[in-house]
């Protein structure tokens, strides 16, 4: 199912190719291949790749060192970086969508859902795997399932955005509580009562408490909707009905509404419970690997376990960062070796080594490149995480999620019970799914 509009352009990408002479994906593949090769060879000049992603300044740098270690192995191509924030990074990909000026290599995140797969503006790339027999069986599994929608792949991966549970140490040794396994997951009744413990309150105030995402959102508490088996939805990409009426999902949706018994009234979420494991009245939360080096730097001895489950081997849900090909790109066989080297074994090294975030390979979690980043702390989570991964669902738009989001809060509050929850889901949100596709 796709927006209209998405309809539209693809007919109108299959008419011009058909009028340029209907070359199957294949052969051109082939082709270009052949032509870059022999470019090269007689010019002796290096291809210049443009490349564009959001980030920090630090997250600039580590994929300067990244790109700077592609160059090593290509001396052929010269990746150009064109880095902004957040925010203005999504501006002008739209605007250079609309104009047909796309980068090479375009960044995306599954956070902002499946709206950029558009055939004619990005590069099919399955054409490239099957030629090159890449092994995409090896990466960590689901992860090739968020960027395929009709059977074209339009990404390929380049870390994953994991959310473990990290503990303050001190606070549970205060408690008298033993930390939790760094390679096997406490269940979910472990965990709550052990978050139990580690909330107080003193008259009406909490003066600590058991949880709190270091995001301050609710939205993370829904990777807990899978952890009996249920799901949100019926698909990854483009899911068309909500599947969380179902004996496993209300167990997940009776999870989160547990837990507004360990976090802080959201009416209070801000300043005060804000920084995860930085904030000193925080016993645990979850959060990305990226932080870690904040909670270093304040100070904090704290330890990583995997998300509690609440049965063996349910999924752990999580974001995925990767790259896309424009189709505007003049140079596509040498973009593609930009985009095959990155999900290589040699690319996720680089990925591990400079801290981007999780690499695709569940093996490499264990390679003292990404297991020894954080002085003293233990990250072996990652790979029994990685072992049990499922991608948040893909959709065109935000609404939905912010509907999710928003419902969770009422749940934490009280104001709407689990079948109040579970009825909003099928009935409001089943309607604001449906109309994103129309």
């Amino acid at each position: 199912m796709k927006k209209k509009l998405l309809s539209v352009i693809l007919a109108g990408f299959m008419v011009m190719g058909c009028l340029a002479g209907c070359t199957s994906n294949d052969q051109t593949v082939e082709n270009e291949k052949n032509a870059s090769e022999t470019e090269q060879a007689e010019s002796g000049e290096k291809t210049v790749i443009t490349v564009a992603r959001w980030g920090t300044d630090s997250e600039k740098e580590a994929f300067e060192n990244i790109f700077a270690e592609f160059e090593k192995a290509h001396p052929e191509i010269d990746v150009q970086l064109d880095f902004r924030p957040w925010d203005t990074y999504w501006d002008m990909i739209n605007v250079n969508m609309s104009g047909g000026m796309l980068p090479d290599i375009v960044s995306v995140s599954t956070q902002l859902g499946s709206k950029y797969y558009i055939p004619g503006v990005f590069e099919d790339l399955a054409p490239y795997i099957e030629r090159d027999e890449v092994k995409t069986e090896e990466f960590a599994q689901n992860v090739m399932d968020a960027f395929t929608m009709d059977g074209k792949v339009f990404g390929f991966p380049n870390d994953i955005s994991l959310y473990p549970l990290c503990y303050n140490k001190a606070l549970l040794d205060e408690s008298g509580i033993a930390y939790p396994a760094s390679d096997n997951p406490l269940t979910f009744d472990e965990y709550y009562e052990m978050a139990k413990k580690l909330t107080k309150i003193e008259g009406n105030a909490y003066t600590q408490v058991g949880f709190a995402d270091e995001a301050r959102t609710a939205f993370r508490l829904q990777w807990l909707f899978p952890m009996y088996g249920g799901s949100m939805f019926d698909q990854t990409v483009n899911p068309t009905k909500i599947t969380i009426d179902t004996p496993e999902g209300r167990k997940g949706v009776e999870a989160i509404a547990k837990m507004a018994d360990v976090v802080a009234p959201v009416a209070e979420w801000g300043k005060s419970w804000d920084g995860g494991l930085q904030n000193s009245a925080i016993a645990t939360c979850t959060s990305g690997i990226w932080m870690f080096g904040d909670f270093k730097k304040a100070g904090v001895d704290f330890g990583v376990a995997p998300m509690p489950e609440g049965i063996e081997g349910s999924a752990v849900t999580g974001l995925i960062n990767g790259f896309m090909m424009a189709s505007n790109c003049e140079n596509k066989e040498a973009a593609w070796q930009v985009l095959k080297w990155l999900s290589s074994r040699d690319g996720q090294l680089q990925v591990a080594k400079n801290g981007v975030g999780t690499p695709i390979y569940s093996e490499l979690c264990t390679d003292p490149a990404f297991a020894n980043q954080i002085e003293g702390v233990d990250l072996s989570a990652y790979s029994y995480m990685l072992d049990h991964f499922q991608p948040l669902a893909m959709m065109p738009d935000d609404s939905l999620n912010i509907f999710i989001e928003n419902k969770i809060k009422d749940l934490l509050e009280g104001k709407i019970d689990v079948n109040g929850f579970i009825e909003a889901m099928t009935g409001e949100g089943q309607e604001i799914l449906d109309a994103m596709y129309q």
